[in-house]
C-alpha cells in the first residue's frame, strides 16, 4: 500500500512540474474571422446639421490565414499571438492565461471593411479579447474599441462582434 501512496505522490509532483500556462493554447493553426463594429457619432449641437449619418456599422472583409501562438518570455507566462491573413496586415498580441481562458492585450490594428455609406477600406481600430479551446479549436472573441472621423463628424465604437476559429494543424 505504501508503494502505491508513493507513485501517486511522485506521479503527482511530477505532473505539476511539467505543467506549463497556456500550453492547452499553444500551436499552428489554420483561421477565419469575421464580424462588425457599430459606430455612434458625438451629438450634433443645438440647430447643427450634417450629411454624416448618427452611426453607421462595419462590416469587416472576411478575413482567413494561420495563427500561431508561442511562448514569449523564459518564464512562459506570456504567450505571443500572430495571426497572417492571406491578404492583409499581420496582428500579434501578447497574452496571458486567466481562469481557463487566454486574454489578449489590447492593441491597435487595421482591418479592411464596408459600410453602406461609406466605401470599403481600411479602419484603424484598438482590438483585444480572450479566446478558449475546444477540442481542436481556437475560438477568439475579439472587442473593438476607438474612434474615427467622417464628414467631419466624430465617431465612437459603440459595439462590436468579431469572431475568429481557429483550427488546429
Amino acid at each position: 500500500m505504501n508503494k502505491r501512496i508513493v507513485i501517486a505522490f511522485v506521479a503527482l509532483i511530477l505532473g505539476a512540474c511539467g505543467k506549463e500556462p497556456g500550453k492547452e493554447f499553444m500551436g499552428s493553426y489554420s483561421y477565419r474571422m469575421s464580424g462588425s463594429i457599430d459606430m455612434v457619432a458625438e451629438p450634433l449641437a443645438e440647430g447643427e446639421t450634417s450629411v454624416a449619418p448618427d452611426s453607421f456599422t462595419i462590416t469587416l472583409a472576411n478575413q482567413m490565414g494561420s495563427l500561431d501562438i508561442v511562448t514569449l518570455d523564459a518564464d512562459k507566462e506570456t504567450l505571443f499571438v500572430s495571426l497572417r491573413p492571406l491578404n492583409g496586415s499581420i496582428m500579434s498580441f501578447e497574452a496571458k492565461v486567466a481562469d481557463g481562458l487566454l486574454v489578449l492585450s489590447s492593441r491597435d490594428v487595421r482591418l479592411k471593411g464596408s459600410s453602406g455609406g461609406l466605401e470599403s477600406g481600411w479602419y484603424d481600430v484598438t482590438l483585444g479579447g480572450s479566446a478558449k479551446r475546444l477540442s481542436n479549436l481556437l475560438h477568439i472573441n475579439f472587442e473593438a474599441s476607438g474612434e474615427m472621423e467622417y464628414l467631419d463628424r466624430r465617431y465612437s465604437v459603440s459595439g462590436s462582434d468579431i469572431e475568429c476559429v481557429g483550427t488546429i494543424n
